[in-house]
């Protein structure tokens, strides 16, 4: 599943029954468009999410403004928003294969994919991520509440592209 991540257009993905060969993308079904849009789409809502909720996750995290200016992972602080969007490609690559495969490519599906997703995974990790260090139950809210709303976003933003068969 890893070359999954790093399979260049151009190689194609062999046909073990015989038939055609075909790139990683068409094996799995994928819209790059629709996974690059779900991304983005998720993106633009984290940062509209973040920007609303940033004096009380501030707070719960313990950051004041000057602090939070004069640090940056990799010294950049534009770094932590690349992250991030490519933390969305990597989770929309993988509802779009997941609906592709199932064959369940529709809004209602990815909503609900999506918010399987967050329950299963985001929102379970995220809550024990935070109870060992004692972290502030604000805290799990709002980080929790933001991929909620980017698995959902990124789930229907796929769907839309396999109802109207984009």
């Amino acid at each position: 599943m890893a070359i999954l991540f790093y399979w260049p257009d151009n190689v194609t993905w062999p046909n073990l029954l015989g038939g055609e060969r075909m790139s990683w993308a068409e094996h799995l079904n994928i819209n790059i468009v629709a996974v690059l849009s779900a991304a983005a789409v998720a993106w633009v809502l984290g940062a509209i999410w973040y920007t609303l909720l940033s004096n009380p996750w501030r707070a719960a995290v313990g950051v004041i403004p000057l602090e939070s200016k004069a640090k940056g992972l990799a010294g950049h602080p534009v770094f932590p928003f690349i992250v991030s969007f490519l933390a969305e490609v990597v989770m929309a690559l993988f509802i779009a294969a997941l609906l592709g495969h199932l064959g369940l490519v529709t809004v209602k599906r990815g909503a609900e994919l999506g918010f399987g997703c967050w329950a299963a995974f985001v929102a379970t990790t995220t809550t024990v991520n935070n109870a060992y260090p004692g972290r502030k139950v604000s805290l799990t809210l709002i980080d929790a509440g933001h991929w909620l709303l980017v698995l959902i976003a990124e789930g229907v933003v796929i769907g839309v592209f396999g109802t109207f068969g984009w």
